[in-house]
């Protein structure tokens, strides 16, 4: 699989609100304004507490909805950190070294950890 870019490489995230939160078995989508987007097949940690399951992650992010990312920093092992405008912050985690672990979509951007 593909590492995860430099901090200075995400910026595009900052700014962006939370704007819808979808799921299926085994994905979570975070959708934001305008044009950027995360595909979760993968563990989530939120305020350090970490969830596995797609409806548990579901729930720890639902407070996040129309929260904006404040900070963004690519952390070792693969861990995406986003913080958002109320305090919050949510760790990606790149679990897998043999599988996707999550995509990240933006204007002009597909990167796939």
């Amino acid at each position: 699989m593909f590492t995860l870019p430099s901090s200075s490489a995400l910026q595009f995230l900052l700014d962006r609100q939370l704007m819808n939160i979808s799921f299926n078995k085994h994905q979570v989508t975070l959708t934001f304004d305008p044009e950027a987007r995360i595909v979760l097949g993968t563990s989530v940690a939120v305020n350090r507490q970490v969830y596995r399951d797609t409806l548990d992650a579901v729930r720890a992010t639902m407070h996040l909805l129309h929260e904006k990312v404040t900070e963004v920093s690519s952390e070792p092992s693969d861990t995406l950190r986003l913080v958002y405008g109320n305090g919050d912050e949510m760790c990606i985690i790149g679990e897998s070294a043999e599988y996707e672990n999550y995509e990240i979509h933006g204007p002009g951007r597909f990167i796939v950890v």
